[in-house]
């Protein structure tokens, strides 16, 4: 009889839908793992990028040739600077919703507020990063809101308002290209 196969050949004779949630649930929590609170530059992003789109071509089995927005699109994924830029926001919300005399709370908003206000431009960490994210989503208000009034809204709603905003950001792009 011939020898049982190895099990990463079985692995990838799975369909796409089983290798992606492997993916999700293993690789990209891996990844992703405290990003959201470093300043990566354009280059670390598009190596990131580079990894993600050639595993979802694996995953399907396409040609490296085929564009990487449309391999991502079957599949239903976000790029990874969509995915970090929603957990950055994602992790901001959930400081701003800790009690009002929370340390890590305050210290956030004096430094968002810094960010926001500034007329320099300094890096503040992760702050202008989160600054920007929300900015290019258009929900800055929504943060600006927030700082100014100390008026938050629950996470339950941020994160759906943010969730939108990121996948139809990502869909106008999957479109443009």
């Amino acid at each position: 009889p011939p020898p049982p196969p190895l099990p990463y050949t079985t692995l990838f004779r799975s369909g796409p839908v089983i290798l992606s949630k492997l993916y999700w649930s293993i690789s990209i929590s891996k990844m992703m793992y405290g990003l959201e609170v470093l300043s990566l530059d354009c280059s670390e992003i598009q190596k990131l990028e580079h990894v993600h789109t050639n595993i979802a071509k694996q995953i399907q089995g396409l040609p490296k040739q085929t564009a990487n927005a449309g391999c991502l699109a079957t599949l239903g994924w976000l790029s990874i600077e969509g995915l970090l830029d929603m957990n950055r926001m994602l992790f901001i919300w959930r400081i701003l919703c800790l009690s009002i005399d929370n340390i890590y709370r305050r210290i956030a908003i004096v430094r968002i507020a810094y960010a926001l206000y500034s007329m320099h431009e300094t890096k503040l960490g992760p702050c202008t990063e989160i600054v920007k994210s929300f900015a290019k989503y258009g929900i800055l208000n929504m943060l600006k809101n927030a700082i100014d009034t100390g008026i938050v809204m629950r996470m339950g709603s941020a994160k759906r308002l943010i969730k939108s905003s990121v996948m139809s950001h990502e869909e106008e792009r999957f479109r443009c290209t």
